[in-house]
Formats: structure tokens, sequence, C-alpha cells
């Protein structure tokens, strides 16, 4: 009595690779960002932004953003750093104080996985009357094969 033939049709669980985890995935670094200095008052402008590409997904690995007051404004009004993906926000940092010098900062840790066609965006606004702001923002952005 001898053992049944093995089926050669069907490869066993040790010889199936199982798929590559996504930092094996042909990874880029898609970072973006923004520096502006002495920034007038304006209403909501986007900065930066990235899409992920057909065939792509991308993994966002932190955030950061910082207001400065660099001159006084006749008419304070609260000055916003926006940084999301889509309508969900990664940070968003307010600035109320008419003090010149004060920074007002946010971090965001790693959170999410954007999928093809997600868009993330570093918008600001200052809807002050006069005065001058220092606006810095980062996303780390890890794309790979979807």
């Amino acid at each position: 009595m001898g053992f049944p033939a093995r089926r050669r049709d069907r490869p066993n669980e040790s010889q199936v690779s199982p798929r590559a985890e996504w930092y094996d995935r042909n990874p880029s670094k898609e970072n973006i960002g923004y520096q502006g200095w002495h920034i007038a008052p304006h209403s909501e402008t986007i900065r930066s932004q990235y899409t992920v590409p057909t065939g792509k997904k991308a993994f966002i690995g932190g955030a950061y953003a910082s207001v400065l007051r660099y001159t006084v404004a006749t008419l304070v009004g609260t000055a916003v750093i926006y940084l999301g993906i889509g309508a969900e926000p990664l940070v968003v940092v307010e600035h109320l104080n008419n003090t010149v010098g004060i920074r007002e900062w946010g971090l965001g840790l790693p959170s999410s996985v954007m999928l093809e066609g997600d868009n993330a965006s570093i918008k600001t606004a200052d809807p002050s009357n006069g005065g001058l702001m220092d606006y810095q923002a980062g996303i780390a952005i890890m794309e790979f094969d979807a």
C-alpha cells in the first residue's frame, strides 16, 4: 500500500510566494511642501498638492505645519494652514494672535493610505486686514504599486 501520487497541477503552500509588502512594491518618495514668507492677507489658496496616479497607492508618513505672525495686522483675523486628504484634515493650524513673532504649529502622525485618485493638499488663508504671515508645511508621502 503506497501513498497516492501528488497532484502537480497546483503548487503546495510552501511553493506559493506571498504578495510583497507595500514598501517592497516599487516605492518612491513624493513629498509635498510649502514655505511662504511675509504673505499678505488672502482668501483660501492651494499652495501644493499631490494626486495618487493610476495603479498606485500612497502612505502618509507624517505632516507638519506652522504659522508665524511677521507683522501686526490692523484688524486681526484667524490665519489658517490646512493639510488634508480630500475633505479629511491631517493637520489644521489656526493663528489668531496679533503679537509679532508668535508661532502656532501642529504635527500629523502616520495615519492614512491614499488610494488611486486621492488628493493631498496644503492650503492657506488669512482674512486679516493688513499684517504679514509666514507659513511652512510638508506632507511625507511614500508612493507604491497598488
